[in-house]
């Protein structure tokens, strides 16, 4: 192939009317994907160019079945070169150099055995279709796995044995794991949060000819399960965790799914369930992982599976749905969510909590729509290149985010007239002119993982009478609502949009807001601010015909709310800075040239492993005043945002309250000036259970307590104290020598919950989970859940 191919490494068309030839540049090309093609190395391109063409006339003389070997897509469209490709069976390189443990042989895997599944990490959406296809159809890439997994594939390579082990491992995996899990997002915009519920889907068992509510002996003694046969009936349950605290344990009062024994080699049944079924009743608070936990009526019970809960999710939109799913479907609406460990690169349209009912999450949810592409960073740094797949070209709109706040993405509302119900608002994309409409190309010729680009749609077309005309300089579409379409390769791309006059223009010197109506005439918004601590709206309503435009208030400014109520306002680029003990009761809305964000301070980490683990590392950064920039403890946190413990002793401390309390007796804190002389055993602090405007927190003042009089310090009231009045337990010296010498348990938790009568307050939880974060203690080493939803 190499000594036929010219100069330019085509073949020249005359050689391909040679049948042999033909034959052997589609066996050149499958042994070539098969032994040479490797991404991570740059090996993507062939010694010898094809083409479509080139490859359509290899099929034609060589003779091979087009309709059978050559797959197409949705649209049929023939894909030669994958369908070549996959002849060779998987590339050894570019498997073992995947590096996502395993998730992308255990799709293949899962397809191979009967299962409905989407192959990850391929973004070339024609690459997945000939590998599913192929296995499917029983054609050459599911010969290439039987052969593997019946032991009889031949080989003499080191990385073949490598592939080969790789996908029988996964294969193991696949065959022992029963169930499948589907998350369902239903967003919730305008309350703040979202629900999720995970669909468990029940694999194929080849007992009962493959049905999918079976479950076989095999299975169960892979579980751990060795005499199955005589047990009736089987339950199944979820135990939901964090780590290694329980969020929430298995209803064995109700069962999820119930399997009663068939009496027969074919093992269990599900009772009234055929392939999957729903758990509605998902925790709000946070977990990582779940269990799926098998128990019999004896009290008896087996770990049957063990799935974890990702920092980010792709969904897609379900048909005629407000929910959305994790199940790959190409030709749907898509989005991502993400929690405060990943960042994406672009700004999100949504900050979501989850719920359950009255139950709320503290932990915010980035959500983004993905128009056309988003690039998703996770917690281990590794970037993800998402994409809609509505098709190899997809024409949209481009989006104007720092002025407009779009529903779904990208849309804006508009009244139209129907025939049934007279004036309906419905939402559609919006531009403001030709320039405005896009391509998205993913190109099928090669095969780079990121092969996407975005270009002005060329040769764009309005309808005006029924027809479609060009949209130039001589002629162009009324404002309002319009249909579009662009010609790309032969294929017309449709957009229904909204057609308005020239972007919209945000003032904020002069708090206006400048637009043209449809007869062309400048207009002008001018915006009342009100700091009368109401919050502002995100946006103001322009209306510009029958559309009506979310347009972000003309300003820059902060509001800083402090319990959901707003608190102080900072102006312009203003930094914010915040003393740490009041994260979790703190968030910042930001009007900007960026448009409005709202960012909850309860995303940031602890501060404390920057801080240093040496005794009284807190009270030394708090006399300090020392900061730190927010996006140290998360990556999504603005850059106007600054963090610190507290305020250096010299700061401006008018209308803060002072209290003086002695450790060696129990009587009420006294308050004080913050000059007041001071004694052996006193602690003098500011009162932090209220907060003043300018979020300031007064380093303490205190003296030492004599050696020999230690032994007379209440150690239970100093955490009281440091609770009561919501200081860093950093201000008692007494409670950091406690925490360095490993003694938290017995002086404060045991009395604490002695105390209580064994039943803590919520106040109690919050302040052990700030002194546990304070001297970066293990929560596991207290025996007791603090886990609240």
């Amino acid at each position: 192939m190499k000594n036929c191919a010219d100069k330019s490494k085509s073949l020249p068309i005359e050689l391909l009317q040679n049948r042999s030839i033909a034959t052997a540049l589609l066996v050149y090309l499958a042994e070539w994907y098969h032994r040479e093609y490797n991404p991570a190395t740059g090996t993507r391109k062939c010694v010898v160019a094809t083409d479509a063409a080139t490859l359509k006339l290899a099929w034609e003389i060589a003779g091979f079945p087009i309709d059978c070997f050559v797959y197409r897509t949705a649209g049929g469209s023939y894909l030669w070169k994958y369908s070549t490709y996959v002849l060779g069976g998987l590339g050894i390189n570019h498997e073992l150099g995947r590096n996502d443990n395993g998730r992308f042989l255990k799709a293949l895997c899962r397809i191979y055995h009967g299962e409905d599944d989407n192959l990850p990490n391929i973004d070339d959406a024609s690459r997945a279709i000939a590998f599913k296809e192929s296995i499917a159809q029983g054609h050459s890439l599911y010969l290439f796995i039987k052969e593997i997994l019946s032991g009889n594939y031949k080989y003499s390579e080191t990385k073949t044995d490598s592939l080969i082990k790789a996908i029988v491992g996964a294969y193991d995996e696949v065959i022992r794991a029963k169930f499948r899990s589907e998350w369902i997002i239903q967003p919730e915009p305008d309350t703040g949060s979202m629900t999720r519920k995970l669909r468990l889907w029940l694999n194929p068992e080849e007992v009962g000819g493959q049905q999918h509510e079976y479950l076989s002996f095999r299975h169960v003694k892979l579980w751990g399960i060795n005499d199955p046969v005589n047990i009736k009936w089987l339950y199944v349950g979820i135990r939901w965790l964090h780590g290694k605290s329980l969020i929430k344990d298995v209803d064995k009062q109700h069962p999820l799914i119930s399997f009663v024994n068939s009496g027969s080699d074919n093992g269990f049944i599900a009772w009234r369930i055929e392939r999957s079924v729903i758990v509605m009743d998902v925790p709000a608070s946070d977990f990582n992982r779940y269990e799926i936990i098998a128990f019999d009526t004896e009290g008896n019970e087996w770990l049957a599976q063990r799935e974890e809960f990702a920092h980010w999710m792709q969904l897609w939109k379900l048909d005629e749905s407000v929910s959305w799913s994790t199940i790959r479907k190409d030709q749907k609406q898509t989005a991502v969510i993400y929690d405060s460990r990943c960042f994406a690169d672009i700004d999100p349209d949504l900050l979501l909590a989850f719920r359950n009912g009255s139950h709320r999450s503290i932990t915010q949810w980035r959500w983004n729509y993905i128009p056309a592409q988003i690039a998703i960073t996770d917690e281990s740094s590794k970037v993800h290149l998402l994409y809609n797949r509505m098709g190899y070209d997809q024409i949209f709109t481009r989006l104007y985010r720092n002025t407009i706040k779009y529903h779904d993405g990208n849309k804006i509302s508009i009244l139209v007239e129907d025939d049934d119900y007279g004036e309906i608002e419905e939402k559609y994309p919006v531009v403001f002119g030709p320039a405005d409409v896009l391509i998205s190309h993913f190109d099928t010729t090669n095969a780079d993982e990121d092969s996407t680009t975005i270009t002005i749609a060329e040769n764009i077309e309005y309808k005006r009478n029924g027809k479609y005309v060009p949209w130039d300089k001589t002629s162009s579409p009324s404002y309002g609502l319009i249909s579009v379409r662009s010609i790309v390769k032969g294929e017309a791309l449709l957009l229904r949009t909204i057609y308005l006059p020239e972007p919209i223009v945000r003032d904020l010197d002069t708090n206006t807001i400048l637009y043209k109506d449809i007869d062309d005439n400048q207009c002008i918004y001018h915006d009342e601010i009100h700091r009368d601590k109401k919050p502002l709206s995100s946006t103001v309503a322009i209306r510009i015909g029958d559309a009506t435009v979310p347009v972000y208030r003309p300003v820059k400014l902060k509001e800083i709310y402090l319990d959901d109520i707003i608190i102080s306002y900072m102006d312009g680029d203003s930094i914010v800075r915040i003393p740490y003990i009041l994260k979790d009761r703190l968030r910042v809305s930001c009007f900007s040239e960026h448009g409005y964000s709202t960012y909850s301070c309860n995303a940031l980490s602890s501060i404390y492993p920057h801080i240093g683990t040496q005794n009284m590392a807190t009270r030394a950064a708090w006399e300090s005043g020392e900061q730190w920039a927010a996006s140290i403890l998360d990556a999504n946190a603005p850059e106007w945002l600054s963090v610190c413990i507290g305020d250096k002793p010299d700061s401006d401390k008018y209308g803060l309250s002072f209290l003086r309390w002695n450790v060696l007796n129990n009587d009420a804190p006294q308050s004080v000036e913050y000059d007041t002389q001071i004694s052996k055993g006193d602690v003098l602090f500011q009162d932090m259970s209220t907060v003043t405007e300018h979020l300031t927190d007064i380093a303490p003042r205190s003296l030492p307590v004599p050696p020999f009089m230690r032994a007379k310090v209440n150690v239970l009231n100093c955490f009281l104290i440091a609770e009561k009045y919501n200081i860093y337990f950093d201000a008692f010296p007494i409670l950091s020598n406690i925490a360095h010498n490993g003694r938290v348990l017995d002086k404060i938790v045991k009395p604490l919950i002695e105390l209580r009568n064994g039943m803590l307050t919520q106040k109690d939880i919050i302040a052990l989970k700030r002194l546990i974060d304070e001297y970066q203690l293990e929560l596991d080493d207290f025996d007791i859940n603090l886990i609240t939803t």
